[in-house]
């Protein structure tokens, strides 16, 4: 309970007063929320509030929450949840479920004095029975949270969480007496009308919390929404990366040569971590959508984690004894190298996938999702799409299955593939395959000094050791498109995403200028990709726009 000298408490009575009178005229000439005027006697005691800090340098809530001057708030992004909601509160049916049928709105005390639900801001709905909004909120300001049928805007319908602690004047009705957040004092100010006896309860922004639940001071609720929302699948997000489904710490038996073996995605993480063959001493089986089994041998996999990890959907118990090692018998645990015997049954009808981390064969792309349909192509490379003054300096080259350029490609019996290089500076120098970006030690040159006129960047004692790792084209100045890094694949795969950094621009730390003994340099770090399937005949795919440093293109 707050006190205040007579003088104050005089003003304070007035102003309810006036207000009493206010509402039994604007309710009937204008539209005015019935749970607008809950907050009323919270706002005009606050005056009260206001005018007596004007004299001292604070003021203490009774929850121990410090009160500033409206308006001085800044912009925070606050969000609402339900599922841990006193829903029995709500004057309407919530038992259903909410998306698109129950909104949300949120207003503060700088929005409206007496918390008008025609001032309050609309919150956009995340989730079912969940809310977002970004609104300006001063330390210690009173604010709430209203919950409505969408398309229903009646006073009865409107439900503020702030409010009365029992059935009152008119300020207090019976439908929305008590307030959810009634004789809760954790999160709230508690007023009392010294004329009517009302009281109120509203919620104060402590400056740090900025989650809430609606009808209690509760930040957290472990139920994703209301009863009525349909149950979230607790399935994985696809795809997965490869640091959560990680390809078997197993290399052992690279199996049957065939055109079976190799990448699939049999773990079900949409992409491809799974390397699967024919193992035993009866040779190949065959296609493993036929048979699983052929004599001795056996189609077995290296599953993506190894043989005790499930990732992606792959959540089978296939191994209820987890000492049994043995391979070669259905029932089997396996090992890090081998999945036993029959553990994917009798037939195994997953598709191979172009490479290990590649997007799984048929993957549905998804808002959330970048995998895409395989373009299939055996030969990819990528070159300057600007002419050169001198020719590039690359020590860092890889192609990705994913368009974040964080899935690279790198199959055993690739091959890199150039076009030229300078005597002991060959192409495959670059085949780092790092992942951007890069620092400017990681570039191409590391001693420029990143001006618009550098010729600090040319080769000279300083980078000699630089030199000696990096690919150099053996074209001393390159017209667009005249050089080219690129891999050639014993099978189809799909590239997403290519970095050759240095290839774009003779400057590497993101500069343009004179260099390299004063040639002049246009390039702008772009490049070009380009698929082929003989490596005689090149389709273009895509260039990028040369705004990243690191030279990166990326497929749309």
């Amino acid at each position: 309970m707050m006190t205040m000298n007579n003088n104050n408490s005089d003003e304070s009575a007035t102003l309810l007063r006036d207000d009493k009178e206010n509402n039994a005229t604007t309710r009937g000439g204008g539209r005015f929320k019935t749970y607008a005027m809950i907050g009323a006697a919270a706002t005009l005691g606050a005056f009260g509030v206001l005018h007596a800090a004007q004299k001292s340098s604070s003021l203490t809530m009774g929850s121990g929450v410090r009160r500033a001057r409206l308006g001085a708030g800044g912009p925070q992004t606050v969000t609402l949840h339900t599922g841990c909601s006193p829903l029995n509160k709500l004057p309407f049916d919530a038992s259903g479920d909410w998306t698109g049928a129950i909104g949300a709105k949120v207003v503060s005390k700088s929005m409206s004095s007496d918390f008008r639900y025609e001032a309050a801001l609309d919150m956009v709905e995340t989730s079912c029975g969940n809310y977002e909004a970004t609104v300006d909120l001063a330390v210690g300001e009173e604010f709430g949270f209203y919950l409505h049928p969408i398309g229903d805007d009646s006073d009865v319908n409107t439900a503020l969480d702030n409010g009365c602690l029992h059935e009152g004047d008119a300020r207090c009705p019976a439908f929305s007496s008590p307030s959810a957040l009634a004789g809760i004092e954790t999160c709230t100010s508690k007023y009392e009308d010294p004329g009517s006896g009302d009281v109120f309860y509203n919620r104060v922004f402590d400056g740090t919390t900025l989650s809430f639940n609606w009808g209690t001071c509760e930040t957290t609720c472990a139920a994703d929404g209301p009863p009525g929302c349909p149950a979230k699948s607790t399935a994985p997000a696809l795809p997965l990366d490869a640091a959560t489904c990680p390809i078997s710490s197993g290399t052992g038996d690279a199996g049957y040569t065939d055109n079976y073996r190799g990448w699939y995605d049999a773990s079900g993480c949409g992409i491809c971590q799974d390397y699967c063959r024919w193992v035993g001493n009866s040779g190949s089986g065959g296609d493993p959508s036929v048979k699983t089994s052929h004599h001795d041998s056996f189609w077995s996999c290296r599953k993506a984690g190894g043989k005790s990890f499930n990732p992606g959907t792959n959540q089978k118990d296939f191994c209820p004894d987890p000492s049994n090692t043995n391979i070669r018998n259905v029932g089997g645990c396996g090992t890090d190298n081998y999945s036993a015997r029959g553990y994917y049954g009798d037939t195994f009808t997953l598709e191979k996938c172009s490479g290990q981390g590649a997007a799984a064969p048929g993957f549905s792309q998804t808002a959330d999702n970048v995998a895409v349909a395989a373009t299939g192509s055996k030969y990819w490379k990528v070159s300057n799409a600007d002419p050169l003054g001198w020719r590039p300096k690359v020590k860092n080259f890889g192609l990705y299955s994913d368009a974040a350029c964080t899935q690279l490609i790198s199959e055993a019996d690739s091959e890199l593939i150039c076009s030229g290089a300078v005597s002991s500076r060959p192409c495959s120098n670059a085949g780092t395959g790092k992942l951007p970006p890069l620092t400017p030690a990681e570039r191409s040159i590391v001693n420029c000094d990143n001006s618009a006129t550098s010729k600090g960047c040319r080769w000279n004692q300083e980078n000699v050791g630089e030199e000696a790792v990096s690919w150099r084209p053996s074209d001393p100045s390159p017209s667009e498109d005249a050089v080219w890094i690129g891999s050639k694949f014993t099978n189809p795969v799909d590239v997403k995403c290519a970095v050759s950094t240095g290839l774009g621009n003779v400057f590497n730390n993101g500069v343009d200028g004179e260099g390299f003994g004063g040639t002049s340099q246009s390039g702008k770090h772009r490049i070009t990709l380009w698929k082929s399937d003989d490596g005689v005949q090149w389709e273009e795919v895509a260039t990028s726009d040369g705004t990243n440093v690191d030279d990166v293109v990326v497929v749309q």
